[in-house]
């Protein structure tokens, strides 16, 4: 008689935020300091198209102005490789990798379900080869399964400078982010797996929200927040050290509206408390948590 195949281990999905939330800055800001572009000035510029008497959302305002720009100014070009080679600029909180302090969340992740058990994704409005070169120039690119955020299509005028950005191809924004959700638990993004809009019984989810964290620090992040709440999932608010303002946004999340399970400064470092909250976490869905084990 043949033996059953082994049971899978249960898999469990880590979810960010980029901007604010990995990141201690919106991650364009860095490039536009490159080409002396005041922020204040660009995210004014980004406010007056979506207050317009026919508005732009969010995401659709930058892209369409960094795409202005790239026209108007050969020096400002963006395709996707020099997005790719500017996501160097791009910084991130301390503690996402190994270093003097000691190792990184995903090393100590690994060392406590081991390899396999847990999955890394991105889900953010900003743009998807600046965020994957980022991640790249860190050592940290291996660390995530996918990342969704905006991608742009390139043409080329066929100056000899290159390819610019042209039109959009996706956009992510706030209720993008609960669809890219519904993707990492169901395995739709993956090669030859069930569309996004499948119905699927709990046993056949890749991930079921109940093995979930998701990662977010503002308003774009709120009905993530929700949707994992409503479905027995878990997140997290952060906020920026040191801003009250973030602070307070981030507390009233978690506990004024209920959207977040709990708020935390966004600091990866070991010994800081959003790092202990996400290793008890990941103890606690992967079932593997021994008595007295979970971190204070």
């Amino acid at each position: 008689m043949r033996a059953s195949p082994a049971p899978e281990p249960r898999r469990l999905a880590l979810v960010f935020d980029f901007d604010l939330t990995l990141s201690p800055e919106i991650m364009i800001e860095p490039v536009l300091r490159r080409w002396g572009v005041p922020p204040e000035r660009f995210w004014g510029d980004c406010a007056r198209l979506q207050a317009g008497p026919d508005p732009y959302d969010l995401e659709h305002s930058y892209l369409a102005l960094l795409a202005d720009m790239g026209r108007a100014d050969a020096s400002r070009r963006l395709g996707r490789e020099r997005l790719r080679a500017l996501g160097s600029d791009v910084r991130l909180y301390p503690g996402l990798t190994d270093g003097p302090e000691g190792p990184g969340l995903f090393t100590a992740l690994q060392a406590r379900l081991g390899p396999g058990r847990l999955e890394a994704f991105i889900v953010s409005g900003g743009i998807q080869p600046l965020i994957e070169g980022c991640l790249e120039s860190r050592g940290l690119a291996d660390r995530f399964k996918a990342v969704f955020a905006c991608r742009m299509d390139e043409e080329d005028p066929g100056d000899g400078l290159g390819p610019r950005l042209s039109f959009p191809k996706e956009t992510v924004g706030f209720t993008a982010k609960t669809q890219k959700l519904f993707a990492i638990s169901k395995g739709s993004y993956l090669p030859s797996r069930p569309d996004v809009n499948a119905k699927l019984k709990p046993g056949d989810l890749r991930v079921p929200f109940s093995r979930m964290l998701y990662l977010g620090d503002g308003y774009s992040d709120v009905a993530a927040f929700a949707l994992l709440r409503q479905f027995g999932g878990t997140s997290f608010a952060v906020h920026a050290p040191g801003d009250a303002a973030s602070e307070a946004r981030a507390r009233a999340y978690a506990v004024e509206q209920g959207r977040a399970h709990e708020w935390f400064e966004a600091d990866y470092r070991p010994g800081s408390r959003l790092r202990q909250a996400i290793l008890n976490w990941s103890l606690q869905a992967s079932g593997t948590a021994e008595q007295g084990e979970l971190l204070s």
